[in-house]
């Protein structure tokens, strides 16, 4: 019995010491290239790191928004396929194998380990009326960028690694600025 309340002792002061890992936000006032939005109704910060074009086509491009804890990347939302110019965009439905589509659409992952093993993956849901990306205001002499988003994002269920997180990511409010790309 003493060796049984000894080892749960134990294992109640490992636990309670163990650290939970906080994520890094941004400042959303800070000059360059910050993101915010409400995730399931909640504040959610990110990064803008954008792509100049993708998949040889250098109208379009991708717009990666993520988090970082100690550096290290933890969540990422990316937008796909977004044509370089002022508009409103649709998003698509996606999911497994879009990257070969030619349609705008949005994913969200989460990572694991050292940032460089993908956790969970999320994908565009069919609430396609939902969903837009816009380019409200581009230079491209300074690469200053300026715009929206709301998408809604369903959970891959091949990749449910973590039970306890929701099965719909829903991003509403969205905005973004920061230097994007220089011609």
């Amino acid at each position: 019995m003493k060796h049984t309340t000894l080892f749960f002792a134990l294992l109640l002061l490992v636990v309670s010491s163990c650290k939970k890992e906080e994520l890094s936000y941004p400042d959303p006032n800070a000059g360059n290239a910050h993101v915010s939005a409400l995730r399931n109704g909640e504040d959610w910060y990110g990064y803008l790191f954008p792509l100049p074009w993708s998949y040889a086509n250098r109208d379009t491009s991708e717009f990666n928004f993520f988090v970082t804890a100690e550096n290290i990347t933890r969540q990422k939302l990316d937008f796909k396929r977004i044509p370089l110019k002022t508009g409103v965009f649709p998003l698509s439905v996606s999911g497994r194998g879009m990257e070969l589509g030619k349609f705008s659409y949005a994913t969200f992952n989460t990572r694991i380990d050292d940032g460089d093993v993908i956790g969970e993956i999320y994908y565009t849901s069919s609430d396609t009326a939902f969903h837009f990306f816009a380019i409200d205001a581009y230079d491209p002499t300074t690469g200053v960028i300026e715009g929206r988003f709301q998408v809604e994002l369903i959970k891959d269920p091949l990749r449910d690694i973590f039970p306890d997180t929701p099965d719909t990511l829903r991003f509403t409010n969205g905005k973004f600025k920061g230097v994007a790309f220089k011609d």
